[in-house]
């Protein structure tokens, strides 16, 4: 896990005793923000947030600042 270049969200799953079961970086080289996160499921969560990047996890830039919705399971 490292950072990408400005902010990154990073996303943690973690079991009811405190260990950690997954985590996932995501982000590009400039700055990328994580809004909302909501649990689906056991084994699925969905991430809104915001990027500046246009490189990374999140591609597809349109200029300034674009939103994302990203399933993760």
């Amino acid at each position: 896990m490292g950072n990408h270049g400005g902010f990154d969200n990073w996303i943690t799953a973690l079991s009811s005793s405190g260990s950690l079961l997954w985590q996932k970086t995501m982000g590009g080289s400039l700055d990328d923000f994580g809004y909302h996160l909501t649990k689906v499921d056991e084994h699925e969560m969905v991430v809104v947030g915001g990027t500046r990047s246009n490189n990374g996890d999140v591609s597809g830039n349109h200029g300034s600042s674009d939103y994302w919705i990203v399933k993760l399971s």
